[in-house]
């Protein structure tokens, strides 16, 4: 697990407890550097008795039962730290290719933020969207009732087999219809310079601990 700084952003609407400082690496072939990839942003719902709280963190994944595995494992972190917990939902996730202009141009990437921006109106924690790419150029989305982002990413990768068979598929970013997922994308926007150094080949990932 590599601890990165923490960075500093302005109270919103919702309480958000921020771990994403700390990646955890669940990668099946371990190297020194990271890439864009393979890093994922994983957002929970933490409803106890008497608070509702937003948790980030950051999950390093190069297959998608790996990253099974890291949301598991940050899920199972959180249970004991809220003895009156009711519920946990995994509500966001967003992988940081959904940065990479040279898979997404600005217009592209404009065009899912209003996207999402608008749907947030609807304040619904029960319909979720999810973006992915098909091949190197071809943006596929899914619009849905669901309960949580897996079930949103299931439905997503489901419909593209069904309709394209086994055409390259990344998944780039799944959010609810409500206004916590505006305040998930600042917190990601806030922590890409952060995440970025990550990739850079300059930084030694020997240096830290992995999982």
């Amino acid at each position: 697990m590599k601890a990165l700084n923490r960075y500093t952003i302005r109270a919103l609407q919702h309480t958000h407890l921020d771990d994403s400082n700390l990646i955890r690496d669940f990668r099946e072939e371990k190297s020194d550097t990271a890439v864009m990839k393979d890093m994922h942003y994983v957002g929970y719902e933490i409803r106890t008795s008497d608070q509702v709280i937003y948790h980030h963190a950051t999950v390093l994944a190069d297959t998608f039962d790996r990253l099974c595995d890291g949301i598991a494992e940050v899920h199972n972190s959180l249970i004991p730290l809220f003895p009156r917990l009711q519920k946990l939902t995994l509500v966001y996730l967003r992988n940081y290719l959904s940065i990479d202009r040279t898979l997404l141009n600005d217009g592209m990437q404009d065009m899912i933020r209003e996207e999402i921006d608008n749907l947030t109106t609807r304040r619904r924690l029960d319909h979720f969207i999810a973006y992915g790419m098909l091949g190197d150029d071809r943006l596929a989305s899914i619009e849905s009732d669901v309960s949580n982002v897996i079930d949103i990413f299931a439905k997503l990768r489901s419909g593209i087999k069904r309709d394209h068979g086994d055409d390259h598929f990344t998944f780039l970013w799944a959010c609810p219809a409500h206004p916590v997922s505006a305040e998930y994308n600042e917190h990601f926007d806030y922590a890409e310079d952060r995440i970025r150094m990550m990739i850079d080949d300059s930084y030694d990932w020997r240096a830290g601990s992995v999982n």
